[in-house]
């Protein structure tokens, strides 16, 4: 956490550019505009264009639409602060708090970790803002400062803590999608991204030997390597709760979207099932059908509440020596 922290000062550096969005949307408080559209009349009328009312993508359009996508990485690194930094939860459900206050918030709890961690309150403001521009914070002036609450997509991002009270409080919104955040942009997956280039104009294979994946360009691992060391496991762990998530908004179309009837009476394997929510559907609504899910050992252990119909079973899909025996799967 100390390492983050000093990553996560640095990186609030990034608002900078940022703010200049801030500036501009702030200044154009059009309710019937999203920001997005506010800021690409403000560039074409500083270009001295008429943008096109019919057709974002016009040349009029073209360098704030290009400026708007260069620039969405500020937004994701902001929710990975937000996340990392426990924004959300500082915040709370239906409350309102003001900067000094989550600043403040903030130094507490990263002090307990390091006792010379201070927090930038000015870098902070600007991080808060961006996500306020996003709709993941309402931003108003409340005695003189900024003060920031959450909006419903905001809200899916606190995340389950140990004490009674709060988590009473948990019980009364959506599950946490903040593992999403903590996966996708955790720094081996997102440098993965900067392997791309290499990876693109590489041979598919050299000697028989499968290309280096952008992954493991960037890290000098193969993904499934990484995964499964011991000291990766809140790695994993993040991976298996957004794979979970992006999993149950699938479920019923896995079952409608196919005919599983013509699979009665026979077995069928998930592979990468993770923790078998799939097949648990399956099985449900199709109880002649056999189900079983397959992941690697390492996603199987961590499992907290393992499918109670569906057979799980652990194996590596790229090395069959550890894969079960097809008399398993009867």
């Amino acid at each position: 956490m100390k390492d983050f922290y000093s990553k996560s000062v640095q990186l609030l550096a990034f608002v900078t550019v940022s703010s200049l969005k801030v500036r501009i949307a702030s200044s154009l408080r059009s309710p019937s505009l999203r920001w997005h559209d506010r800021y690409r009349r403000n560039v074409a009328r500083n270009l001295g264009v008429v943008p096109s009312s019919d057709d974002p993508h016009s040349a009029p359009d073209a360098v704030a639409n290009l400026m708007l996508l260069a620039s969405r990485h500020c937004t994701s690194q902001a929710l990975y602060i937000a996340v990392q930094l426990r924004i959300p939860d500082i915040i709370g459900i239906s409350h309102c708090k003001s900067l000094s206050a989550i600043s403040a918030r903030i130094t507490r709890e990263q002090q307990a970790v390091a006792p010379n961690n201070n927090i930038d309150s000015d870098a902070l403001l600007r991080v808060l803002r961006l996500l306020a521009l996003e709709g993941i914070l309402h931003e108003v002036r409340m005695s003189g400062e900024w003060a920031f609450s959450l909006t419903a997509t905001g809200a899916l991002l606190r995340q389950p803590t140990a004490t009674a009270q709060q988590m009473s409080e948990h019980t009364q919104q959506e599950a946490s999608w903040a593992s999403l955040i903590q996966h996708w942009m955790e720094p081996p997956l997102w440098n993965a991204w900067t392997g791309m280039p290499s990876y693109l104009v590489t041979q598919h294979q050299i000697c028989d030997h499968p290309k280096t994946t952008p992954f493991a360009i960037a890290n000098g691992i193969a993904v499934d390597e990484f995964y499964g060391r011991r000291e990766n496991c809140d790695s994993l762990r993040y991976a298996n709760a957004s794979v979970g998530l992006v999993t149950d908004l699938e479920l019923q179309a896995c079952v409608e979207g196919f005919d599983w009837q013509t699979l009665s009476a026979k077995s069928v394997v998930d592979l990468g099932g993770h923790d078998g929510a799939v097949m648990e559907a399956v099985q449900g609504a199709y109880p002649d059908v056999t189900c079983f899910s397959l992941d690697r050992p390492s996603v199987v252990e961590l499992l907290s509440t393992p499918s109670t119909s569906v057979t799980l079973l652990g194996g590596n899909l790229f090395n069959s020596s550890t894969s079960p025996q097809p008399t398993q799967f009867s």
